[in-house]
């Protein structure tokens, strides 16, 4: 749900009035029309939280229905959905996830970022599907295509003498057969297991390792 939604997330405070949000003391607010303007959505930020209303657009009262997750139905789905998104647009904006499991990921995340312009795009992201730990891909900015996937799982779905949670990045690679036969590789997880590697990003590998298979990955999905 939405409390989850910034979790893990630091707040860019120079983006945020570029973005459009207005200081007020120790706080910046926005509010932005939702459904061609029946809802008002009210943002505001102060020392790292998000506080989030949804206001009806003629009464300036509570939606109340908004909040109630047993209520479904076209109408209020579409409220959701339009929230939803304009809040996964604020955070992409304007936070930076930070609550990386293993260190290697978030270094492997800036050199993707130095030599691709590669940012880590969220693209299955619903509401009542948002975690903590969410899954994203990187994309080719022209094509679209992507060269990689990051996500984190529990361990036992790779190996089930292991426990706990797991930052896996899955790349495409032109020797899998190769590759599996050594340690720190595993079976593309959720993609074409012939074409595609998973491997953790726990420092099993060096990233000198993991950024080749980044290279060719990159090479070979243009």
């Amino acid at each position: 749900m939405i409390k989850d939604l910034f979790l893990g997330y630091k707040i860019h405070e120079q983006n945020l009035e570029i973005y459009g949000f207005h200081k007020k003391e120790n706080r910046y607010e926005m509010t932005k029309a939702v459904l061609a303007g029946d809802f008002l959505l009210s943002i505001a930020i102060q020392d790292g939280g998000v506080a989030v209303e949804i206001l009806d657009a003629e009464t300036k009262e509570s939606y109340a229905p908004f909040w109630v997750s047993h209520l479904t139905g076209s109408y209020i789905g579409h409220v959701r959905e339009e929230v939803m998104n304009i809040l996964l647009e604020i955070r992409a904006a304007c936070f930076q996830q930070e609550n990386f499991l293993y260190p290697q990921t978030q270094r492997m995340l800036e050199q993707i970022a130095i030599h691709y312009q590669g940012q880590l795009e969220y693209l299955w992201e619903r509401l009542g599907a948002q975690t903590a730990y969410p899954t994203g891909a990187f994309r080719h900015q022209e094509s679209k295509k992507w060269y990689g996937v990051l996500m984190t799982i529990d361990w036992a779905k790779l190996d089930p003498q292991k426990e706990g949670k797991i930052e896996l990045l899955t790349l495409k690679h032109d020797a899998v057969p190769v590759l599996l036969k050594k340690e720190g590789y595993y079976p593309a997880y959720h993609m074409n297991k012939k074409y595609w590697i998973s491997v953790p990003l726990n420092d099993r590998l060096s990233d000198q390792e993991v950024w080749k298979l980044m290279e060719k990955s990159y090479t070979l999905t243009r």
